[in-house]
């Protein structure tokens, strides 16, 4: 009854951890998809991980199962499915804690240490932000924002080119893009969808980043 026990909350542990990361994604995939964006496209990253762990964890099992029954024949004992849902267990919270414990250990210290010319140590953000502002002012987004800011002063959805991405979606309140668009049709009616919502004045820029219309306020 104990060994039952102790399984259970193995089991559980197991699957709340799991059932957490997975809702998380999902719950962060649903509040970025008010302006239907691409699934695949704009989450690709976070899904492609998703699935190879679960591929992976599914491999692990069957690999588990195998060296299971292999030692049980060779020791004449009979083969349980509880004993081996216990040892995969185990394996898999060994796997999972020093995974955890790698992880936090690099957040802590990438806190509070530099190591010079690294990306993910403490002195990487002003980097990042000087290289992000130099490509902005490479690309000409900055400039179209704050041409279409001179243009409306009150806040509006922008619907600017992307030599990246095609087209981006840009909320004046907001740093990041609402989303990424192959086509500007595509992202115009993404942004009809959304200033309409929010009651804001949707700016359609042109290729070269000028104003080319606006939706949503008259027009003097």
């Amino acid at each position: 009854m104990e060994g039952a026990v102790t399984l259970g909350i193995a089991m559980f542990i197991i699957a709340g951890i799991t059932v957490y990361l997975i809702g998380t994604m999902i719950r962060s995939i649903q509040r970025e998809k008010e302006t239907k964006l691409r699934l695949w496209k704009n989450f690709g990253l976070s899904l492609g991980f998703c699935g190879l762990f679960l591929i992976s964890w599914l491999a692990h099992g069957i690999a588990e199962w195998q060296v299971y029954t292999d030692e049980q024949r060779t020791h004449n004992e009979p083969v349980e499915l509880g004993d081996f849902a216990g040892q995969f267990s185990q394996s898999t919270l060994e796997n999972w804690q020093s995974e955890f414990l790698q992880l936090f250990s690099f957040t802590v210290m990438a806190a509070v240490l530099i190591h010079k010319g690294s990306a993910e140590s403490k002195d990487g953000s002003d980097r990042v932000e000087e290289a992000l502002k130099r490509i902005e002012d490479h690309l000409g987004t900055a400039l179209a924002r704050e041409d279409a800011k001179a243009v409306n002063q009150n806040s509006a959805v922008h619907v600017v080119p992307d030599n990246a991405q095609g087209w981006a979606l840009q909320e004046e309140s907001t740093y990041e893009p609402a989303g990424y668009y192959d086509t500007q049709e595509e992202a115009i009616a993404a942004g009809r969808g959304l200033a309409g919502k929010k009651s804001l004045t949707l700016v359609i820029h042109s290729d070269d980043g000028t104003v080319r219309d606006k939706v949503g306020e008259s027009r003097g």
